[in-house]
């Protein structure tokens, strides 16, 4: 039998990255048989293994990072016999057509959006977490992309820290907030765990990943997608900065 089928879950799983195919899935432990769930990804049956695979029956929250279908068609998924009891998301509600697809599905769960902002700390069962971004609205690069979500999290000592879709742009940004803010430069000094941004994109500002630098990287990425995903830069770059890299479409899923 395989090793991983006789094996899984890990024993003391914290952070999982599911494998979802191209988008992101990022399920944190919030105590037994709780989770906070990241993004649903493209897939509503990929998620909803994944929850199952890790004896999830309650969610604390669900995080959506930013709406692009990639991360939230798979919605529907998340809450397949499960008590879902909050949705934070970004505060830029676009495109529109995925929040109004959101929108009708939480209404189905009597849910309602809250946006989180920058600074704002969570504290949810095992599980505590602060918001880094999106720093403010970016008009260059993508929009929504740049506006994602981006998380520092600890559960059970473990912590990692991430990163949505945010291009070049926001990691500049949250570049600048590490220089003045005290509290965040002091849990940048602290990850496990990186979850690099946009599915391996090259469109990253490197001095950022270097100031987040952690033991181990994960990419959320689907196995021979169109978009070069993960670039052949990005990996040499995380090489380089002395990053461990993890990937979904080679790896399946992948626990901290």
């Amino acid at each position: 039998l395989p090793t991983r089928v006789a094996t899984w879950p890990a024993p003391g799983w914290r952070v999982v990255a599911c494998d979802v195919g191209q988008g992101d899935a990022l399920v944190l432990r919030s105590g037994p048989g709780r989770a906070v769930v990241v993004d649903a990804g493209p897939d509503p049956a990929l998620v909803d293994g994944c929850l199952d695979r890790l004896d999830v029956t309650v969610v604390d929250a669900l995080v959506l990072t930013h709406f692009h279908a990639d991360h939230v068609d798979g919605v529907s998924g998340v809450g397949q016999g499960r008590d879902v009891r909050a949705l934070l998301t970004t505060a830029v509600a676009e495109p529109p057509e995925q929040v109004d697809a959101v929108d009708r599905w939480a209404r189905t769960r009597g849910l309602a959006r809250h946006p989180v902002v920058e600074g704002e700390l969570l504290h949810l069962g095992e599980l505590s977490a602060t918001v880094w971004g999106p720093v403010r609205r970016i008009e260059a690069g993508s929009v929504p992309n740049n506006s994602s979500v981006v998380l520092a999290v600890e559960t059970g000592g473990a912590r990692a820290l991430l990163l949505g879709d945010i291009e070049r742009e926001a990691g500049r940004a949250l570049l600048g907030e590490l220089r003045r803010r005290p509290d965040f430069a002091a849990q940048a000094r602290s990850f496990d765990l990186v979850k690099a941004p946009h599915h391996g994109s090259a469109n990253v500002d490197p001095d950022f990943l270097a100031a987040v630098r952690a033991p181990a990287a994960v990419i959320s990425v689907g196995a021979d997608n169109d978009y070069g995903h993960p670039a052949p830069s990005l990996l040499a770059l995380l090489r380089q900065q002395g990053y461990a890299t993890f990937r979904t479409d080679r790896d399946g899923d992948i626990a901290l």
